[in-house]
Formats: C-alpha cells, sequence, structure tokens
C-alpha cells in the first residue's frame, strides 16, 4: 500500500480517497458483476448488421 502526503502540491493527489464515504458499503465483485450482467445483451448485432468475427476458444471457454 502506498501512502500519499496529504499536503502534497499536485492537485490531482490531494483527491486521493475523497470518495471512500460513496464505496464503504459497495461489494467490488457484487458492483462488476451488475454492470457486466447487460454486456451480452448490449453486445448482440443489431438488425441487419453482422455479428464481428470472435474467437472461438473465448467462446467455448467463457459460457
Amino acid at each position: 500500500m502506498v501512502l500519499m502526503n496529504p499536503d502534497s502540491s499536485d492537485p490531482l493527489l490531494s483527491l486521493y480517497g475523497s470518495g471512500r464515504d460513496l464505496w464503504a458499503d459497495e461489494n467490488a465483485d457484487e458492483y462488476v458483476r451488475r454492470l457486466r450482467a447487460g454486456w451480452d445483451e448490449a453486445a448482440e448485432p443489431r438488425e441487419g448488421q453482422k455479428r464481428p468475427a470472435t474467437d472461438s476458444s473465448w467462446d467455448k471457454s467463457h459460457k
């Protein structure tokens, strides 16, 4: 873990940890799972569009 100096003159580094309270009750794995839940539906081709070529080894191992 890297500790940041709160007196840093870098404005970006001064924001370190500022949103910590917003995420305190959020489980990171559950959050990512919810974000990814709709990816398959969103990736479906629209009417008249062809599905892009994919690596079949990826498809087989991740279903």
